[in-house]
């Protein structure tokens, strides 16, 4: 028996009064070199293997709650003149350099999200990798960025 605790802020479904889920399991047995599923599955497809998911029923009046996150950056930095002694301090009130920004992310509803960015802080991008190409064939990098990585799986067919 186990229970398993899952913020429903964090899975996509719609409103209505009655949920069905399609849901399956999967336990290693190491000693016995076995896996077991909760609905079964032919051994030649993985847990992966949605449509062959069982079906989970008695899940009603179900509150997402609000799915909203926030994530505030603030930079702030000074100066000192080592000729004359003066430091200009850093904070907000415009004698130092700073820099602050909000990146929100709202859920509008269960298939639509709305981001928005205040002053977006580029410095938490990775940089991609400087590479020499002396061939014909163009270089790849691979998308590390959130934004763009978020839901991607969606796109990948027959892969």
């Amino acid at each position: 028996m186990a229970e398993i605790a899952i913020p429903m802020v964090t899975l996509r479904f719609p409103r209505t009064e009655e949920q069905v889920w399609g849901v399956n399991f999967m336990r290693n047995i190491r000693r016995k070199n076995e896996q077991v599923f909760w609905a079964p599955i032919s051994k030649e497809y993985t847990l992966t293997r949605v449509s062959l998911a069982g079906t989970m029923t008695g899940i009603g009046a179900v509150n997402r709650g609000l799915d909203l996150r926030m994530t505030p950056y603030m930079l702030a930095g000074g100066r000192q003149d080592r000729a004359t002694g003066t430091v200009a301090g850093g904070g907000l009130d415009g004698s130092g350099f700073n820099d602050y920004g909000l990146d929100v992310k709202y859920g509008v509803a269960s298939g639509l999200n709305l981001d928005l960015t205040l002053n977006t802080d580029f410095a938490q991008v990775e940089v991609d990798e400087q590479q020499v190409n002396l061939t014909r064939f163009p270089l790849f990098f691979p998308e590390k960025r959130d934004f763009f990585l978020e839901n991607a799986g969606m796109f990948n067919v027959g892969t």
